[in-house]
């Protein structure tokens, strides 16, 4: 019919979906504690009872919006590892080249949407070590060091598979870094005029090489 209002491109997404998207922004806000279904209701315009039946309980829609984010890195990761794999076959890669599989995507969904990425960080940081958490990111976080484990102990056999798994560790916490907020937060304004996401990738992905060759 004639001027018929259309709805919006948030209204007209599925129910499932906004309930999602207004739930990372209000929990990275927020924190899971102080969030309830029904502002997360009310941010998405989802019926609470609607939310209810997809998500049966808060803790149950985090899960979801960490799984969502760790998902999609970890399926990047992988891509990136296994084209890495095959074009050095049957060598191992150099560890640079390993390294910068594991910060690549980082970068890759920070350019595709700041403001998700900052959401899913500011996540990590307020619900970090949450039953939640252990059983999206620490879950997704083991696997990921593992297959990073073993493919570093090929281009290294000399060094010891606990002092790979400690750097490894160590460089997951560096994920901070990649939202500018977060950092601004720590650096202030000043030195945030200097922020250049190419460069730190670039002495992120040295950094955690050197660190790893350091073991040799």
């Amino acid at each position: 019919m004639a001027g018929r209002k259309q709805p919006s491109s948030s209204q007209a997404a599925p129910a499932r979906d906004r309930a999602l998207a207004a739930a990372e922004r209000l929990f990275a806000r927020h924190g899971l504690n102080a969030t309830t279904l029904r502002q997360v209701a009310d941010a998405s315009g989802v019926p609470i009872n609607l939310i209810s039946y997809h998500f049966k309980t808060k803790e149950d829609l985090l899960r979801a919006v960490l799984s969502g984010h760790s998902d999609h890195l970890t399926a990047l990761r992988r891509t990136l590892l296994t084209d890495l794999e095959l074009h050095h076959s049957p060598n191992a890669p150099p560890v640079h080249d390993i390294m910068a599989t594991f910060y690549r995507p980082i970068f890759i969904l920070r350019g595709n949407d700041a403001e998700h990425w900052a959401n899913f960080v500011g996540l990590l940081s307020r619900e970090r070590g949450s039953p939640a958490w252990q059983e999206t990111i620490g879950e997704s976080v083991a696997a990921m060091l593992k297959q990073y484990t073993v493919l570093l102990q090929r281009a290294l056999p000399k060094v010891r598979r606990a002092e790979i798994v400690q750097v490894l560790s160590l460089s997951f916490l560096a994920i901070i870094l990649s939202s500018p907020s977060e950092v601004q937060t720590i650096l202030g304004d000043d030195l945030m005029q200097d922020w250049d996401d190419a460069t730190l990738e670039a002495h992120l992905v040295k950094s955690l090489t050197a660190a790893v060759l350091s073991l040799g």
